[in-house]
């Protein structure tokens, strides 16, 4: 009987060379990521701010938080309900994802995903606009099931 160890053992590292290659491209591919999604921050950071700004002249509190894998745009409702929009790193740590953090009608917690996923060739800030301007108007558009604005 010859012995086949020589050709499995060539076949193991060759598995464990691909996986090793596939973690490091992971790992490359988590980094360029990080470093655009912090540049897409400092970006959309202002925008969200002015916003804020414009939403308290008319009576509205928005609170901004920006950090190094996100940002937040936090409204209340004045029952103490919230609709908060996170735009950050998705799960898969691949893309940019927006999630949605609200109170429902009947005052439970509820999140959500609209399944959209950004890349460095698929974002442009106008996403973020266009996200927001949409959270807000649906936020005016629920108030009245919580009190009102806040």
């Amino acid at each position: 009987m010859a012995d086949d160890s020589s050709d499995f053992f060539g076949k193991l590292d060759a598995k464990l060379n691909d996986q090793t290659a596939i973690k490091v491209a992971n790992e490359d591919r988590a980094n360029e990521l990080r470093i655009f999604a912090s540049e897409v921050f400092e970006r959309v950071t202002p925008i969200a701010q002015d916003y804020a700004s414009k939403l308290k002249d008319k009576g509205i509190t928005a609170v901004v938080s920006s950090y190094a894998t996100g940002i937040d745009f936090k409204l209340t409702f004045q029952d103490g309900g919230h609709y908060n929009l996170s735009l950050g790193i998705g799960r898969s740590g691949r893309t940019l994802e927006f999630e949605g953090d609200y109170t429902n009608d009947d005052g439970r917690p509820y999140r959500s995903v609209d399944g959209a996923s950004y890349a460095e060739e698929t974002w442009r800030d106008e996403v973020f606009i266009d996200k927001l301007q949409h959270h807000i108007e649906d936020y005016v558009f629920y108030s009245d099931r919580h009190r009102g604005v806040a």
